[in-house]
């Protein structure tokens, strides 16, 4: 017989589930649900109002989840309640769950017991208990008590159950009460939804009730394929889920799609009813890149005229959700020529050095940079750059004079053009280094200063002995070939 196949595509969520619950999102498995009175140990009556506010808090938070079946019983037909009882209870109103509870008030101190009988697995939950001060509001107390516990059962009896599904396999074999709370429990959960952790990376996950799951886990990238016969799987998500009905020694054939790898072929066969499978996919570290959308570079810079700067660059990837390998970006830069060295003459004819006051540097730039990948372990970066630069001075330096300033003066505006170069290293990583030069083009007004052009023999002209790489191209106009004050970097680019 030709299986009848679904594929539901099933969004991982990592929130709370009482919280999932309340949100409406998801439909989870019902139970039937029989609270029944709960009773105050305590000898004072005047607390009888504090166990009937704790029942109706109980079915209220519940009620969302559960179908609650009322019993109007009161406390005298339910004193000191037992396992034994909860089971008469559960099979007098067809319920598979009972939650019974006491509630006592001694030495100012108030203690709440709850319990929940499972009546298709004939199990109690291990006995729940609360202690507070009485002196607090008992109200609020029992309010919290009561959301507290109602959160803990949603996940518990909404999660996925293999003794309870055992159970339900083999219902054939069971007496009629039990039988017919199966029936009831199946008929209200057609479409109902397990939660489900999958251990090995921590993910809840939700699975339809009843039945075969084969999951598919890669925990390294989400744009990855799985096909099987005419169904493919190719959403943006780690967890890829195929659903199918149940049916016992059913051979399935999958193929695992890698971007840049031969696919895998996984082969896998049910092995009992109502089975979750789950496949993990190990990708080699080297074969891995995800995509982001933005970056940010922190750049340390050192310069071949001796400045020495920190530079911010921002990013954008085009396309917009990509492995970032065309990107678009703006870098803002501040630079620090700390060292300026004055030679000059004493009174004995002897020259002398001088270490003399700090020279600043900004610079704001626009550019484009493509990068290739090789087994997205390293990358290399080309692309081309725009920008403005300008210096702050509190001291120039000519051939025959030094000139310190009180107060700063700026100068040497400069339109930049650049190809920037570079290696990637450890590109399968959010964080990754990069090394690299930037060959720049500057085309350099000169200094001017108290209506006088400062043009020769200047210490930042003069580079160090980098004149070689200047062009004087007219007595205001420099232009700076590659290698003068060409930046050197190493970066941290950290991607989103």
């Amino acid at each position: 017989m030709k299986l009848k196949f679904l594929f539901i595509v099933l969004i991982i969520f990592n929130i709370n589930i009482y919280g999932e619950i309340l949100s409406g999102n998801k439909s989870l498995i019902i139970r039937n649900t029989s609270i029944l009175p709960i009773i105050n140990l305590s000898k004072n009556k005047s607390y009888d109002y504090l166990a009937s506010l704790l029942h109706y808090n109980l079915k209220n938070n519940l009620g969302s989840q559960f179908n609650i079946i009322e019993t109007n019983l009161s406390e005298a037909d339910t004193f000191e309640p037992t396992k034994d009882t909860a089971g008469k209870y559960s099979i007098q109103f067809n319920a598979d769950l009972v939650i019974y509870g006491t509630i006592n008030i001694i030495n100012d101190i108030i203690t709440v017991n709850i319990k929940t009988y499972d009546a298709i697995k004939d199990s109690v939950t291990e006995n729940t208990e609360f202690r507070y001060n009485a002196k607090n509001d008992l109200n609020f107390l029992l309010k919290k008590i009561s959301e507290k516990y109602c959160s803990a059962i949603i996940e518990k009896f909404s999660s996925y159950d293999v003794e309870l599904l055992s159970i339900i396999s083999n219902r054939s074999k069971l007496d009629n009460q039990k039988k017919t709370l199966i029936q009831n429990l199946l008929k209200i959960n057609k479409n109902s939804y397990w939660t489900y952790l999958i251990q090995e990376n921590k993910k809840l996950i939700t699975i339809p009730f009843l039945k075969n799951s084969v999951i598919f886990v890669c925990d390294d990238i989400s744009d990855y394929a799985v096909e099987t016969e005419n169904l493919t799987n190719d959403d943006d998500s780690n967890v890829k889920i195929f659903v199918f009905d149940d049916n016992p020694g059913e051979v399935r054939k999958f193929k695992i799609h890698l971007k840049d790898n031969s696919p895998i072929l996984y082969e896998y066969k049910q092995k009992y009813n109502y089975e979750i499978d789950i496949k993990y996919i190990k990708i080699p570290l080297e074969n891995i890149i995800k995509n982001y959308r933005f970056f940010i570079d922190n750049s340390i810079i050192g310069s071949t005229s001796g400045i020495f700067s920190y530079e911010l660059k921002f990013g954008i990837g085009v396309p917009f959700n990509s492995k970032l390998d065309n990107n678009f970006y703006i870098k803002l830069l501040y630079g620090i020529k700390a060292i300026n060295i004055s030679r000059t003459e004493n009174e004995k004819n002897e020259y002398e050095e001088n270490l003399e006051g700090a020279n600043y540097k900004f610079r704001i730039s626009f550019g484009f940079e493509h990068i290739f990948y090789f087994k997205n372990f390293l990358g290399v970066q080309v692309g081309i750059d725009s920008g403005f630069e300008y210096f702050i001075f509190y001291i120039m330096i000519t051939q025959d004079k030094i000139i310190n300033y009180t107060k700063p003066f700026t100068g040497y505006p400069c339109i930049t053009i650049s190809s920037p170069f570079s290696l990637h290293l450890f590109t399968y990583f959010r964080i990754n280094l990069i090394i690299g030069i930037e060959p720049t083009l500057r085309f350099a007004m000169s200094y001017f200063n108290n209506g006088e052009y400062w043009n020769k023999y200047i210490d930042e002209a003069r580079g160090y002995g980098m004149e070689l790489f200047r062009i004087r191209a007219d007595e205001f106009l420099t232009v700076d070939l590659f290698f003068y004050d060409m930046p050197i970097y190493v970066s941290m680019r950290i991607k989103f």
